[in-house]
């Protein structure tokens, strides 16, 4: 039992700290290096490729590692009362997020880039923005909502330390790239499924 603790420390913390680290390593050192080098559909492959492989690693350190089950961070099969609250959710979410970024720029006159960041994924065709939706949902929800929020609630028998730290990490990453247009984006605690929050996301 003490065995299983420790590895669920170390492996919290492993992936506590990458969590962190590769998204600054990628949007401060190595897309600064490769914007210059390579064309942007091929720099914004390689972001991609590194996020997959990210959250396939989250999934693999939790299968073999850890040699717990993907329910462990709360993944489950989807009741028809959730797919529909996921659809209504990413409906709103999608029609106020904009609308929000526009309103912050007109009555307050601070730039959010929401708009910015539209007209930049319109250039890309349907299948990718596809890919890059499924992406944001899958790594995110498994990276910063699933595994960080589940494992901190069982490692201090409270919620709020993991749903807190996986916040202000979500967030701090979005903020760059996407400004003050960046929003958190729906949560979950132990007794919501993640699958439902990626179908929101993408």
């Amino acid at each position: 039992m003490r065995n299983g603790k420790s590895r669920l420390i170390y492996t919290t913390a492993v992936v506590l700290c990458l969590s962190i680290a590769i998204p600054l390593l990628l949007m401060f050192i190595i897309t600064p290096w490769l914007v210059s080098r390579v064309s942007q559909t091929a720099y914004m492959a390689i972001n991609e490729i590194c996020f997959w492989m990210i959250g396939f690693g989250v999934v693999i350190v939790v299968l073999y590692w850890e040699r717990q089950s993907l329910r462990s961070i709360g993944f489950r099969r989807l009741t028809g009362k959730e797919g529909l609250l996921a659809l209504l959710l990413g409906i709103l979410l999608f029609i106020l997020v904009p609308t929000l970024g526009i309103f912050i720029e007109r009555v307050f006159g601070i730039t959010t880039s929401t708009m910015g960041v539209v007209a930049a994924l319109a250039k890309y065709p349907i299948w990718f923005r596809a890919l890059l939706a499924a992406r944001a949902g899958f790594v995110e929800e498994i990276l910063y909502r699933g595994y960080l929020i589940e494992r901190l609630n069982r490692l201090t028998d409270r919620v709020w330390p993991g749903a807190l730290i996986s916040l202000i990490i979500h967030t701090a990453i979005h903020i760059p790239p996407l400004g003050l247009g960046a929003y958190p984006g729906p949560s979950f605690s132990d007794q919501c499924n993640p699958n439902g929050t990626i179908c929101v996301e993408a």
